[in-house]
């Protein structure tokens, strides 16, 4: 079953989430923003990737993903976006996004009652630390079901039956985390976070951090699978 992966930076891909999504009998069609050629072209589900782009930058690759979210949603697919692909995936389904105060590195995601029946992340500690790369955040529509917050702002969001936005990264492996903070060295500096230690917390966290994906991957996965079926029936 084929989903469309999003992606924006070379450098930001499924990380700790694509054994689950495999496993799980997705087959990954990977295409990146503003290439061209971006549609759901009979896929059955959509993943947008992280990126270095804000929701109010007018590039091809911003406009792309979120009228490809935006039909998504028309069509009823699953939808997961990260970080960039979630506050993407608020503004199509009618929210909104606004700066935030940056969060960077490590931080704790508390679950909200919502989640606790929620199939992406009822399975999920009720707090857990979790890898933040952003100065956006969104605000879903009105009848959204918010799962997730953090000190900063709403850290998950679930629109209709199975669209999620997470803002956390779940894809996070320290080794995507070491590849992301050269580019991002001046947040880190003016957030005054070391990112030596960063990479070590990333490592010391990633048994935890690959069973919280692996649990989310199988449960997207699951939902692909559910959608495709009514569909068919």
């Amino acid at each position: 079953m084929r989903i469309l992966v999003i992606q924006h930076d070379a450098d930001k891909g499924l990380g700790l989430l694509e054994p689950g999504l495999v496993a799980g009998g997705l087959t990954l069609d990977v295409r990146r923003a503003g290439a061209g050629g971006l549609a759901l072209d009979g896929h059955a589900g959509v993943v947008a990737l992280p990126g270095l782009a804000d929701p109010p930058d007018p590039t091809p690759a911003v406009t792309a993903t979120r009228g490809v979210l935006a039909a998504a949603l028309d069509a009823g697919l699953p939808v997961l976006g990260l970080c960039l692909g979630a506050e993407l995936l608020a503004e199509a389904a009618g929210g909104r996004t606004y700066a935030c105060r940056p969060e960077w590195a490590f931080g704790e995601v508390r679950l909200l009652a919502a989640a606790s029946d929620d199939a992406l992340l009822g399975g999920l500690p009720a707090a857990f630390p979790a890898f933040h790369a952003h100065a956006y955040a969104a605000e879903p529509p009105a009848g959204s079901a918010l799962l997730a917050e953090s000190d900063v702002c709403a850290q998950a969001f679930r629109v209709g039956a199975h669209a999620w936005g997470v803002q956390f990264h779940p894809e996070a492996s320290a080794a995507l985390v070491a590849t992301w903070l050269p580019t991002v060295a001046r947040h880190l500096a003016a957030a005054g976070v070391d990112a030596e230690a960063t990479v070590a917390r990333a490592r010391e966290l990633e048994p935890e951090a690959s069973a919280r994906a692996d649990g989310i991957a199988a449960a997207f996965a699951g939902a692909v699978r559910a959608a495709a079926a009514v569909s068919r029936a």
